[in-house]
């Protein structure tokens, strides 16, 4: 019977200890880089990115790189569409290059830690590389 009982608790802890992998985006602030890919592979241009985002009213901010201006500083609301693909609507004033601003559907991996958008434009691809702060 004793032999049980520890086999019973040390599978007990295994199992208890097997937490499931965060997929799904959540509350947050993100740091790291935008690269504009051109369609010849090459990069266009860039910018360093400081993401936020809010699940309790579904909302995101952005801030702007000091130096490049890209992407521009804006927000907006977002929607996760499924496991692989995050619908974003800025709601600010459009100042600047349409491509500086979260306005689409894009593609996104997400550990809990990385957080990658991506989105193939007819003209460039827009590739966010994101690390939790």
């Amino acid at each position: 019977m004793r032999k049980f009982f520890i086999i019973f608790l040390l599978s007990s802890l295994v199992f208890a200890s097997c937490k499931k992998p965060e997929t799904t985006p959540n509350n947050g602030i993100y740091h790291g880089l935008l690269y504009r890919i051109g369609n010849n592979g090459d990069t266009v241009g860039g910018g360093v990115v400081d993401f936020a985002l809010f699940e309790a009213n579904s909302a995101f901010s952005m801030a702007a790189d000091s130096v490049s201006h890209t992407p521009a500083q804006h927000n907006g609301d977002f929607t996760i569409q499924s496991s692989s693909l995050i619908s974003f609507t800025n709601k600010s004033p459009v100042t600047y290059h349409p491509d500086g601003y979260l306005d689409t559907v894009f593609n996104y991996t997400f550990d809990n830690v990385n957080f990658h958008l991506w989105v193939q434009k007819p003209d460039v691809l827009l590739d966010y590389k994101l690390v939790r702060k």
